[in-house]
């Protein structure tokens, strides 16, 4: 009987503390994909930059690939003025937001001023 009751107690304090460490490793990873990007955004915005909101993992680009291929899609004038082929999402983002402006590109939040 001593001997099942202490099997028994050191397999339920290995399911908890398996589960201790799975929810401790799920929390760590929301609070590096969601809450931590989440909350800079927040930062960000009470400072007065300006931006999209944060989506998980391909944040921005998706809009700046799609505007790659049209900007490249068209010929380029004659002229030194390349920004806006270079760079069309970033000025866009200034047009459309300001000139402090934050963006996301993959999992980081960039600061643009």
């Amino acid at each position: 009987m001593e001997e099942s009751w202490s099997t028994s107690t050191s397999a339920s304090a290995c399911i908890v503390l398996i589960v201790l460490l799975t929810l401790t490793c799920a929390w760590r990873v929301l609070n590096w994909l969601w809450l931590r990007p989440k909350r800079l955004e927040r930062l960000m915005r009470d400072q007065g930059l300006q931006g999209n909101p944060y989506r998980l993992f391909n944040g921005d680009l998706k809009q700046m690939m799609k505007m790659q291929k049209e900007v490249t899609s068209k010929t380029m004038k004659l002229s030194h003025d390349i920004a806006p082929r270079v760079f069309s999402y970033h000025l866009q983002s200034v047009i459309k937001h300001g000139k402090s402006i934050f963006f996301t590109s993959l999992m980081t939040l960039l600061m643009l001023m």
